[in-house]
């Protein structure tokens, strides 16, 4: 019962330190994933905001003068950007002027994130006149993309630090609990009546100097337990030669 109990000991110091492993790697991981992601989203916006100002400062002459001929050329030439999907370009009641990249039939999407898609509207003005809305369509498959290859790397960095970190628990454990298995299987021996036992001590630590307290308990023991059979000899030896002289001395007594 008591190796049992030990082998709990070691299994529960390996389990509770591989749970502080696992836990701050997943913490580790998770928000280095989250700050590069936010540095990515950030530098999304920030060409958003550059290209809010490329676009209408190109857009803003044939808009102004209904050039919508001119203004399809633009969106073409513009949508040549990478990560950009679609180009529109639509009037302040909201109907569409100019397109490419997308189906003019369909109804322009609302700001925001669809998908792996972000649909972005900002409206074209010049000293302080308003002559339409610009929307367009920005990839984030880069952003996505390199997400998931951090996160891969980053997990599979954790597993190899998990395997490595197991490793060396184990045999930190083992080191550990070696002598504590030891003293485990000499206490069930002297319980079964062996007193031969002898527990190598190995290391200077707490469970070292409990060992080395049980080999001189043991030792104590055996003495005494020889002193006690040396006694019961000595006792038997005596009964012995009482009875011998009670015998003879019943012999006298009959003649």
């Amino acid at each position: 019962m008591n190796v049992f109990i030990l082998k709990s000991i070691r299994s529960k110091f390996l389990l509770v330190s591989l749970l502080i492993e696992v836990t701050m790697l997943a913490l580790l991981v998770g928000n280095s994933v989250r700050l590069i992601r936010e540095h990515l989203e950030n530098q999304v916006h920030e060409r958003i905001a550059a290209v809010e100002q490329a676009y209408n400062s190109v857009l803003i002459l044939p808009l102004a003068s209904h050039d919508y001929a001119t203004l399809r050329d633009l969106l073409d030439s513009l949508r040549s950007t990478p990560d950009i999907v679609y180009l529109a370009v639509s009037s302040n009641d909201g109907r569409l002027l100019a397109s490419t990249g997308r189906d003019a039939s369909r109804p322009l999407p609302a700001p925001g994130k669809e998908g792996n898609l972000l649909h972005v509207a900002f409206p074209i003005t010049s000293f302080g006149q308003t002559y339409g809305q610009m929307h367009y369509g920005l990839s984030t498959d880069r952003i996505d993309s390199a997400t998931n290859t951090l996160f891969s790397q980053s997990l599979i960095i954790a597993v190899t630090e998990i395997i490595l970190s197991l490793v060396l628990l184990s045999i930190t454990a083992h080191l550990l609990t070696r002598n504590l298995r030891k003293l485990a299987t000499a206490s069930v021996q002297v319980a079964d009546g062996d007193y031969d036992v002898t527990i190598p001590v190995q290391g200077h630590d707490e469970v070292a100097v409990l060992s080395a307290n049980f080999n001189r308990m043991i030792t104590a023991v055996r003495a005494r337990n020889e002193q006690v059979l040396f006694y019961q000899e000595q006792l038997e030896r005596a009964n012995r030669q009482l009875e011998t002289t009670m015998q003879t001395a019943r012999e006298l007594a009959r003649q």
